[in-house]
């Protein structure tokens, strides 16, 4: 017999029982000590002071907790459930039932950003087996309507920028812009077996209400051509030795904020190339365009390595880029020093040009679902200018 499909529903975590679970998906997404996830007091009490915790649900997912059992353990268990909804101030019955599993789930808090209330989103992620589903984008959107209906403009968060479908997500489909890059973030490194590469984030600033998000999100198709692309944005034809022929859409990347949450539109099911016209149409083509022409800060060579350009004459232009590999955890898995030369080099790249005047604009992938290099674009000028441009 085979298994339904999953009936997702997204919505608001209203129970202790659904905290409970976020932490289930937690920690079997990130694989981090107990220590290093976030205390479940402290989960009950952001909720309760008005945060936003949305979480996707498998409603086709029956609790089999109570199959087989005696009466005698299926009343205690109704006991303990009680207990739960007595503590949390509910009735479990509704939200938190337990006929649902959660798949997902995305938490941001309220903070300051340039003055303003923002909401900083800390952490997005997704069940392996549910990545297909594009839960990451759902998720996101939801956190965004929450965000707008409290009156808040700006969410915030941070990616690792060398996670190449994290950076597609981002930028592509939802239009974040980056003005920050943070240093060790959460320290050298973390319990996650994810974060042994040091934990560099880019802080990226998504504005809610602006023209560029609401025309991002409401194009059909962001991703191109993947053949038209190679030939547009493809600076550097070598391929890192150690990772040739590793598909992007297999690598698990998660990172406070995005988890796992990239689609298979753009390719076949087996990975091969697309070829449907349709795919090729991208809104970004301005962009793309402009890639085409740039010399990278930081390009591959000849062996897969990063390989740094003359800075000042880089930075004398109006729009620069910087390449990074299309799977740097298979860098990382084949050759640790490899990968760590890679955030060595990207590092110094977009330190210095953010420091120089320069904003995060774009990222494109050059071959979906093959390994290759990926490039950033950095444009000269502020986030503000940047609200009402595609």
């Amino acid at each position: 017999m085979t298994s339904s499909a999953p009936q997702i529903v997204i919505r608001d975590l209203c129970s202790i029982d659904d905290l409970v679970q976020l932490k289930a998906v937690e920690k079997q997404v990130w694989r981090m000590d107990e220590a290093d996830t976030i205390p479940l007091t402290l989960a009950i009490a952001l909720k309760e002071a008005g945060n936003i915790f949305v979480g996707a649900f498998d409603t086709n997912k029956p609790d089999k907790r109570g199959q087989g059992a005696s009466a005698k353990d299926r009343d205690k268990h109704n006991d303990k459930e009680k207990a739960r909804s007595d503590i949390s101030g509910r009735d479990s019955d509704g939200a938190g039932k337990h006929d649902e599993k959660m798949v997902g789930f995305a938490f941001g808090f309220l903070g300051r950003e340039h003055g303003e209330t923002a909401i900083h989103s800390h952490m997005l992620a997704v069940l392996e087996s549910y990545r297909h589903l594009d839960l990451g984008k759902r998720l996101k959107l939801a956190q965004r309507e929450r965000a707008l209906a409290m009156g808040v403009r700006e969410m915030t968060w941070t990616f690792d920028p060398l996670q190449s479908r994290n950076a597609h997500f981002n930028f592509a489909k939802l239009g974040v812009l980056s003005d920050a890059y943070k240093v060790d973030f959460y320290g050298p490194e973390t319990s996650s077996v994810l974060h042994r590469n040091g934990t560099d984030r880019l802080w990226v600033r998504w504005l809610l209400d602006s023209r560029r998000v609401r025309d991002r999100i409401a194009s059909a198709v962001v991703t191109p051509n993947p053949r038209a692309l190679a030939d547009k944005t493809r600076v550097s034809g070598n391929e890192p030795q150690a990772t040739r022929g590793v598909r992007a859409d297999e690598d698990p990347q998660w990172d406070g904020d995005l988890g796992g949450s990239e689609d298979s539109r753009g390719a076949s099911k087996d990975g091969r190339e697309n070829s449907d016209p349709r795919v090729s149409k991208d809104p970004r083509g301005e962009a793309l365009d402009a890639l085409r022409l740039l010399a990278p800060v930081v390009r591959f060579d000849g062996n897969g390595r990063p390989a740094p350009s003359d800075l000042d004459e880089a930075l004398a232009r109006e729009r620069v880029s910087i390449e990074i590999p299309g799977n740097i955890l298979a860098v990382e898995q084949a050759d640790m020093g490899l990968a760590r030369a890679w955030r060595e080099s990207t590092r110094w790249a977009f330190r210095e040009s953010l420091k120089a005047g320069f904003v995060v604009a774009e990222y494109c992938r050059s071959i979906r679902g093959r390994q290759g290099p990926g490039a950033y674009l950095l444009v000269r000028g502020n986030i503000a200018e940047f609200k009402d441009r595609l």
